[in-house]
């Protein structure tokens, strides 16, 4: 394969005008041969999207909870009604390429069919974080080496013993591979009897650099699978500890303790792809380091009404050095902040008092724990923070005019306090909640056109130990709501045009700089992009 790209003349704001956005040219070498010891396959060059285990190498993609409305461009087709039929009846869609996998580029070999029922994949080259700490160089020696190799037992059970590392020189002058992760784990899955399985992956990890002495962390998640020929309604019971030294930034969990293992990769400091800021609300099935939790997941029909739940509880094992920082996710209209502000990947801080960040596919927002009465004399935090995550999806399909609707509700339900509690907060006990809730509809007009509907709602509630407007001398009350309307159009089989239109607002009731200047105090400032969040 020969793959060209085409430069692009790209706006990027008064400060900068115009820039290029740089061509780039990849040869790729595919081929495969069958022998007497296995088939063997080979790859190199390119940027292909693999993946190996949660820990090694991966992304997460929870439990498929999730909305259709927004919809890639380079999303495979087919026929328009299948996508949302697929995902009424078996709760997943033909994602592209990229869903759950990383992007590598270097020397991948894959064996499979191999003596003693075993297969092999290695990789030899590059993530999209290459490796190391902040350099002027980024041209400076470095690479990811990655292996897996596993066993196909009884029962269709399944062994694997996997590693991933990352290793580079912290300057153009020192030889010397002074920075370095390394995970060592084994993958599992085991049917203990009929209906029940046990599944997960345990193993080892370090990070060392001229700033880090080496230390090792556990990673443990271990994954009990009911189903539902066994106890009526099927439903996972999951738990998960993961050390403060066990770091990966390619794997399915967040790197909350070593920041910088993901500095130097972009030239804004701002600039985020996947990078952490602080301790994260997250719902059932994210994960981080330097915290143990547990959660439960179902799902369940009841008549026409599929219905999928989660609870997840964890905290924190250590304080850290952001122990006084929390961050959210603006998830109702963050993929439109993500887009329209800046061009990606050059992100940045946007909005009143510049507090919301933006990364490829969303925005974020990162809270302070200013109370005296929970710091230490150097700032620190004397508390370890705690997080919970409940999510509650609704699908329903039905009739209308003799034709087919498809209803969903996606409700998420995420908090962060001091203290441990085994469901989500809903009282100003917790230092932030964030409350999602987000309803669509999808209506076959004719074999051709669907029409879609989206209507999405956001509140954010701070309370008194986090951060408050200097007028108000109230924490953070904000409310962002989202109105969307759209049609898919088939032209052909193959060709099908996705329109999609949306209506959306933000608001801080508690924050002055949202409001506009107050007229009693001529000193007040709105801020330029407070107009960013209108309509």
């Amino acid at each position: 394969e020969l793959m060209l790209a085409n430069p692009f003349t790209v706006y990027n704001g008064a400060a900068t005008q115009k820039r290029i956005i740089n061509p780039y040219f990849n040869m790729i070498l595919r081929g495969s041969t069958n022998t007497k010891y296995g088939n063997f396959g080979l790859l190199y060059g390119g940027i292909e999207w693999k993946n190996l285990t949660m820990f090694t190498f991966g992304s997460n993609v929870g439990y498929n909870r999730y909305t259709l409305f927004e919809r890639n461009a380079w999303d495979p087709v087919g026929n328009i009604k299948n996508r949302y039929a697929s995902y009424y009846y078996t709760g997943i869609i033909n994602q592209d390429q990229r869903w759950g996998t990383q992007g590598f580029k270097g020397i991948m070999l894959n064996g499979w069919n191999m003596p003693f029922n075993t297969s092999v994949d290695l990789y030899y080259g590059k993530t999209q974080y290459l490796a190391g700490v902040v350099r002027q160089d980024t041209t400076m020696p470095s690479y990811n080496f990655g292996l897996k190799l596993s066993k196909a037992l009884k029962n269709d059970s399944r062994i694997s013993l996997n590693t991933f590392s990352s290793t580079a020189t912290s300057d153009s002058i020192n030889s010397l591979r002074d920075v370095k992760w390394q995970v060592y784990t084994t993958e599992f899955s085991f049917n203990l009897i009929k209906g029940l399985n046990l599944s997960g992956e345990l193993g080892m990890g370090s990070y060392e650099s001229p700033a880090y002495k080496q230390a090792w962390g556990e990673g443990i998640v271990a994954d009990l699978n009911f189903e539902k020929s066994l106890t009526k309604i099927p439903f996972s019971l999951r738990y998960f500890q993961i050390g403060k030294y066990f770091t990966n930034n390619v794997a399915s969990f967040t790197n909350n303790s070593i920041r910088e293992v993901y500095d130097g990769y972009v030239q804004n400091p701002t600039a985020v792809i996947l990078v952490p800021n602080a301790a994260g609300l997250m719902g059932p099935g994210g994960l981080a380091n330097n915290q143990r939790g547990f959660g439960i997941n179902t799902s369940f029909e009841v008549k026409k009404f599929k219905i999928s739940l989660g609870n997840q509880f964890s905290s924190e094992m250590d304080t850290l050095e952001n122990g006084t920082q929390l961050s959210f996710s603006h998830r109702i209209n963050g993929l439109q902040w993500g887009r329209l502000p800046l061009w990606f990947p050059n992100p940045g801080q946007l909005g009143p008092n510049g507090r919301i960040g933006t990364f490829y596919r969303g925005a974020y927002e990162i809270v302070k724990i200013d109370d005296p009465a929970l710091l230490n004399a150097d700032s620190s935090a004397k508390f370890l923070r705690h997080f919970n995550g409940i999510d509650a999806q609704v699908k329903y399909k039905t009739k209308l005019f003799n034709k087919d609707l498809y209803i969903n509700y996606l409700g998420s339900f995420q908090s962060a306090q001091k203290e441990f509690s085994p469901v989500t907060v809903f009282t100003p006990d917790a230092f932030i909640r964030a409350y999602y809730n987000e309803l669509e509809a999808y209506y076959q007009l004719s074999r051709t056109l669907i029409v879609s509907t989206y209507v999405g709602y956001e509140r954010i509630l701070g309370n008194s130990s986090t951060e408050v407007d200097p007028v108000t001398m109230l924490p953070r009350n904000q409310v962002g709501k989202a109105l969307g309307f759209g049609c898919d159009f088939a032209i052909s089989s193959s060709t099908t045009v996705f329109f999609r239109h949306r209506w959306m607002s933000f608001e801080d009731k508690n924050f002055k700089a949202y409001h506009g200047p107050n007229p009693n105090d001529p000193g007040a400032v709105i801020s330029r992009d407070a107009e960013a969040f209108k309509g």
